[in-house]
């Protein structure tokens, strides 16, 4: 239930649709519906799954990069800080 949840917030009954070619996303979806239809199915089941660590593994990979990003944003602006710093001292 929590991997349906989560797939539905990040895409949208619509997006799921196309993405997985399963009816039950696709005309007039639920996620009692769905979750029904995927305890039943393991190739359906396993579709979703591997969606999931997809998605889970490209958010991962999204967090570090703007981490790395704010980092190096961060560590430009000390720098300017620095350099200002320093001008100022030589022009006096």
């Amino acid at each position: 239930k929590t991997i349906m949840e989560y797939l539905l917030e990040r895409h949208g009954w619509e997006e799921l649709g196309e993405m997985i070619n399963i009816r039950c996303f696709q005309s007039d979806p639920s996620i009692n519906s769905s979750l029904k239809f995927l305890r039943k199915t393991p190739w359906a089941r396993e579709k979703v799954e591997r969606l999931y660590v997809k998605d889970v593994a490209y958010a991962i990979m999204r967090r570090k990069r703007n981490k790395r990003r704010a980092d190096m944003r961060a560590f430009a602006a000390t720098q300017q800080e620095e350099n200002a710093e320093t001008d100022l001292k030589d022009s006096e």
